[in-house]
């Protein structure tokens, strides 16, 4: 009995070691509570789409953790410009304004496999494992307004078609 007793405590504890290794630590949205609501709008997108994309719940916390996505307002950037730095598993969104971090999260978005199009979001059914990719990169629009334009007050446009 004593060493049927052992045998399972055995098995038990190299079950577990099993499971520890297997854990995987995911990074942890960092998203101050005194955050302006476009990028706690940003944080809320990122936990969804991630989840969406590799089945995997971030959590939301107000300071960074080891591996972390953060946003934040960088004034050396203009206005719309934005920024996505990685290093390991943990991301920087930044840019110029809280309306260049959504930007830049939705540019993050976007590499995850999630494509925004007219009649909604397309996301794919396969899910993927939760990586961040190595990236460093800075871009700016080339436009400074930008959108769709609905109304069709041009001779080309589908108003004068017959």
């Amino acid at each position: 009995m004593k060493k049927l007793s052992i045998v399972f405590l055995l098995v038990l504890f190299a079950g577990i070691g099993i499971v520890a290794r297997t854990v995987k630590s995911y990074p942890t949205i960092v998203c101050p509570t005194e955050a302006p609501n476009n990028i706690k709008l940003a944080a809320k997108e990122v936990r969804r789409y991630v989840y969406l994309r590799t089945g995997n719940l971030l959590s939301i916390a107000p300071t960074a953790a080891a591996n972390h996505i953060r946003f934040y307002i960088d004034k050396t950037l203009e206005e719309q410009q934005y920024t996505l730095k990685s290093c390991g598993q943990s991301l920087v969104i930044s840019g110029g304004s809280d309306v260049a971090v959504l930007y830049g999260t939705y540019a993050f978005i976007e590499k995850l496999g999630v494509r925004f199009e007219l009649n909604g979001d397309v996301i794919p059914s396969l899910k993927i494992p939760l990586i961040i990719p190595p990236l460093d990169e800075t871009h700016k629009p080339l436009f400074a307004l930008r959108g769709l334009q609905p109304f069709h007050d041009f001779p080309e446009g589908p108003d004068w078609w017959t």
